[in-house]
């Protein structure tokens, strides 16, 4: 009868093996994540012109080419003005894609053909909807103002100040807190038009963003940061950023930076979000 025998000096080298591999692979997660999809990026537009500016490679179809030379100028204001606000050197280089309706930009993340949206950030690239499809006419102001080259830039700053680490509801947030603060846009209000009262804890929140009330887990996202910015200094809402890239998770972070329990945070948080509901209600 044969047996199989194990030389163990070598199972043992090839476990330590594996296991470098591993931990290499799970330490740089964040680079490869960006390296797949910009291979995707790569073949899935092989066929898309490319205009190069000082700081961005727009990726675009014929069809518009009238809108290049303005979605580059603003996508160059929104690394500067949007970067300064972060306090942090911006990536030297970032692909933005436009794609020429809504399906395209749908496919291009394998989403029913049906969904909806003026911009995606996912991993180091910025996927736009192209003005064509909403812009009466083309103009700057409204574009910068609408459009969604801040919102998708901050969350690149995002992504690259936490390399990763951060929850949904935050990146939204704080995406919102700089289109805000360079743009003037805001959502609006769902308390406006609804006057029950439905917020959602953190945990909601960092568990099942997508699943939510879209218009009150994105108002609600905002608030937070706002919260933090207004009764902490606005250096808080970075330095929560700067230590998730540290690798704390959320908790540990808002604790470190804060100065009290996650908890205690919430509770007090809480108090501020109900007057914000019952204020926007009665405006």
């Amino acid at each position: 009868m044969s047996s199989i025998r194990f030389d163990g000096g070598k199972v043992s080298l090839l476990l330590i093996t594996v296991f470098i591999i591993m931990v290499i692979i799970i330490k740089n997660s964040h680079t490869l994540q960006r390296f797949l999809v910009s291979q995707e990026i790569r073949f899935s537009t092989a066929q898309y012109e490319i205009a190069s500016t000082a700081h961005f490679d727009v990726k675009y179809l014929p069809i518009d080419e009238a809108y290049v030379p303005m979605v580059a100028a603003v996508a160059e204001d929104a690394r500067q003005s949007v970067s300064e606000m972060f306090g942090k050197q911006p990536p030297e280089r970032t692909t933005l894609i436009i794609y020429p309706d809504s399906a395209s930009l749908a496919r291009s993340f394998g989403w029913n053909k049906n969904a909806r949206a003026m911009g995606v950030y996912w991993g180091g690239s910025i996927r736009i909807l192209s003005p064509a499809e909403w812009l009466k006419e083309p103009s700057q102001e409204v574009f910068v103002r609408q459009g969604p080259v801040y919102h998708e830039y901050a969350h690149l700053m995002v992504d690259e100040v936490t390399r990763g680490n951060y929850s949904r509801w935050l990146t939204e947030g704080v995406a919102q807190y700089v289109e805000k603060r360079l743009t003037g846009f805001e959502f609006a209000s769902p308390a406006a038009r609804d006057g029950e009262f439905t917020l959602y804890s953190l945990r909601q929140m960092d568990k099942d963003f997508d699943a939510l009330e879209e218009s009150v887990a994105y108002w609600q996202s905002l608030k937070i940061v706002e919260y933090i910015a207004g009764r902490y200094g606005e250096g808080a809402v970075w330095q929560i950023l700067r230590d998730l890239g540290d690798g704390y998770q959320l908790d540990g972070a808002v604790e470190k930076t804060l100065g009290l329990s996650y908890e205690r945070f919430e509770e007090e948080l809480f108090v501020f979000l109900e007057k914000e509901w019952t204020r926007r209600c009665k405006i």
